[in-house]
């Protein structure tokens, strides 16, 4: 598209993620990027016991290159590339049925406070810098602070990329869920904090706090039907003009606390 793809593209700020700015007189650049990690589980699903618990560490690695002027084909480093981005999970399953859990997770990306100034972009680089809507980081219960798995659009979360558009991002999410009829329906509440890991321009590190509910019943194997209901208590983060856009005085007007309540049907036969 006429928008492009990629490290400089200008869907970046849409898709969450960090932009590296190319200067205006670089005609060519070039960027490698190299990502190593690791990914442990046990119990995921409470089936072999009570106890649950996840896990991975990730760093990117690489440079971004652009063309020196007059000399084709020859490359001087704009940024070296050195983010980590970590998580941490763990769950108790506390009743008969493996829907009464407790989990508790832990979510850090590393963030980048002057942008390529030092030579070094210390932020993370997610799938989201190449392309659409899809590398979200989902799955942690919460619906406004970090993205939901079970909504058509997955870009509306306060942290829509885990890189934070380059600030890196510590939050932390606790889930309780009961089943009021075993195995037929059952309840879950949920909460979540997030902080920005560099604090932007006259603005807070403190992201947002969120709360919300779901109802579940189970119709029968495999047809779900669930009422979701969230609401997001914004904090300072919002009153910088770097992350809000600034009205015509140049001040940020954070935006009103959102909410959201929907209803969904999972049929996995569909």
């Amino acid at each position: 598209g006429i928008l492009g793809q990629g490290p400089n593209s200008q869907l970046a700020d849409y898709m969450g993620v960090f932009r590296f700015a190319i200067p205006d007189d670089v005609e060519d650049w070039r960027a490698h990027f190299v990502w190593t990690g690791l990914n442990t589980a046990y119990n995921v699903d409470f089936a072999a016991g009570r106890w649950m618990a996840s896990g991975f560490a990730v760093g990117n690695f690489g440079q971004v290159q652009t063309e020196i002027p007059e000399q084709p084909d020859q490359y001087d480093k704009l940024t070296n590339v050195l983010g980590l981005a970590a998580n941490a999970r763990a769950g108790f399953r506390y009743g008969r049925s493996t829907r009464d859990t407790i989990t508790a997770e832990f979510v850090y990306s590393s963030g980048d406070a002057d942008a390529l100034e030092d030579g070094t972009y210390s932020g993370v680089v997610t799938g989201n810098t190449w392309g659409g809507p899809g590398a979200v980081f989902g799955g942690t219960g919460t619906y406004l602070l970090f993205p939901h798995t079970n909504v058509v659009n997955r870009f509306y979360a306060a942290v829509l990329d885990l890189s934070n558009a380059g600030f890196g991002v510590s939050g932390g999410v606790l889930n309780l869920r009961y089943d009021i009829i075993r195995n037929k329906l059952s309840a879950k509440l949920g909460g979540g904090l997030a902080r920005s890991n560099v604090q932007p321009v006259e603005g807070a590190n403190f992201i947002g706090a969120e709360y919300n509910l779901n109802v579940s019943w189970r119709i029968m194997p495999m047809l779900d039907l669930d009422l979701h209901a969230a609401y997001l208590d914004l904090g300072g983060y919002y009153d910088s003009p770097e992350i809000v856009e600034p009205d015509e005085m140049m001040q940020a007007v954070r935006p009103r606390d959102p909410w959201t309540t929907f209803v969904t049907l999972k049929w996995l036969m569909f």
